[in-house]
């Protein structure tokens, strides 16, 4: 069955925001500067190897992809990197990723202007971690950011980067069973309809929500507690 835009951004909310805090915490809030020939984007003294995703328009409110850019097209080095993830989206059916255009009306924003969530979609599904979003004159360049290294997932981060999620899922069981899958956290449904996630550490997260999907509880268990 075809995967819609709208499920897949709620499969994929909490490892943005565990993505873009990982790229925070090493990068900060440096200014930048980018050499899409040479795929580098500088963040004050860090430098990363990025793949152009596309761009979202202030002015028209849509977006388009960089394989589709005049000025850019899928031969361009910094795009190659992610069509591999395009083809991904294609692959599950989703209509937006075999469209060269589309309009970014009541599509969810991750916090980082219109276009986000769509540019870290196909950022994750090509393998990178994080997204930068590059302002310019009426609109916003997406790039992925290919070598950035995620931290191991620590039981202790879940309510912090859950309560930046929440705004951008409406489904958070959802978004919580899919990010445990995709971070090797083994998530198990209880017979109440929560999830167990288990840390490499052997702490274990139970998250438990209400009849509308949404978190009611993360507690704790840390190894050897009953």
């Amino acid at each position: 069955m075809a995967v819609t835009l709208a499920d897949a951004l709620t499969d994929f909310a909490l490892l943005a925001v565990e993505g873009q805090q990982a790229l925070f915490d090493e990068a900060g809030a440096a200014e930048w500067r980018a050499d899409l020939d040479q795929r580098r984007l500088w963040l004050g003294e860090r430098v990363y190897e990025v793949a152009m995703v596309g761009t979202s328009s202030e002015i028209s409110n849509t977006w388009m992809w960089s394989w589709a850019n005049p000025g850019y097209g899928a031969s361009h080095p910094a795009v190659s990197a992610i069509l591999p993830g395009c083809a991904k989206g294609r692959e599950a059916g989703i209509p937006e990723f075999s469209m060269e255009s589309f309009s970014l009306e009541g599509v969810t924003d991750y916090g980082m202007r219109p276009g986000s969530a769509v540019a870290f979609l196909a950022a994750r599904l090509s393998g990178a971690p994080a997204i930068y979003a590059a302002p310019y004159s009426n609109g916003v360049a997406y790039l992925a950011v290919l070598d950035l290294k995620l931290p191991a997932p620590v039981p202790e981060a879940l309510p912090r980067l859950m309560s930046v999620c929440l705004q951008y899922s409406g489904n958070h069981r959802q978004t919580i069973g899919n990010f445990g899958a995709q971070r090797g956290l083994k998530p198990v449904r209880t017979n109440d309809g929560g999830i167990v996630l288990t840390y490499p550490d052997g702490a274990h997260a139970h998250c438990s929500f209400d009849d509308w999907n949404r978190v009611t509880q993360v507690r704790m268990e840390q190894p050897g507690q009953a």
